[in-house]
């Protein structure tokens, strides 16, 4: 049983070897950034269950999230076009720091490493590629691949989506990555637990439970 398990959540899909979770409830409010046994909130995407599994990614800051992966593929003729609100309200999510969005829960250097390997690796539908420009640095890659995700599954986690979405109607989106795997329908459950009745469900997966 994983840290994650003690707390009503629901099972997302998979990015590479670690399962990405929901917490349906926000747990462990005044635990501090970094613990292993980590907090979440509903607004968050967790990566591994902590204790008894991968030690815990908690990823926040949806929005900037979503923000940097929809700038990522504008081109510069739209940059320039920019009226200077706007750019001052992008400014707040894509300049957001990565050590704000990224909260890795007591990760020996060991798991850094096989993480690395894991994103550069054939488990991804797209690789990392640390010789491309285009990818730039791991963590930025890292947190657009996040930011797909929440843009075409989870529009609901991003209070920001409708704004986001009608800035950038003039840009092409389209999916970059496609790293985030669901199992298909009928296949047993697993991950997820939600309360009904005072009793543990277990297998509850957001799209399929």
């Amino acid at each position: 049983m994983s840290h994650i398990d003690s707390y009503e959540h629901e099972y997302l899909g998979a990015f590479g070897y670690l399962p990405i979770y929901r917490a349906l409830k926000a747990f462990g409010e005044e635990t501090p950034w970094g613990d292993y046994d980590f907090g979440a909130d509903p607004d968050s995407l967790i990566l591994g269950g902590g204790s008894g599994e991968h030690p815990g990614l908690v990823v926040h800051e949806l929005a900037s999230c979503v923000a940097q992966f929809l700038y990522h593929q504008a081109d510069d003729d739209f940059k320039e076009e920019l009226e200077d609100e706007e750019f001052q309200y992008l400014k707040t999510f894509i300049y957001r720091q990565n050590s704000d969005i990224l909260e890795f829960c007591e990760w020996p250097l060991d798991r850094y490493v096989s993480f690395g390997e894991m994103l550069s690796s054939d488990r991804m539908v797209t690789p990392f590629d640390e010789e491309s420009d285009i990818d730039g640095m791991m963590e930025d890659w890292f947190i657009r691949n996040m930011g797909e995700f929440v843009y075409y599954s989870l529009p609901d986690l991003n209070p920001e989506h409708d704004k986001l979405k009608a800035m950038f109607k003039g840009v092409e989106i389209r999916p970059l990555y496609e790293n985030v795997v669901c199992p298909p329908p009928g296949y047993p459950p697993k991950g997820g637990k939600i309360e009904i009745n005072g009793e543990s469900k277990w297998g509850y997966h957001r799209w399929f439970s």
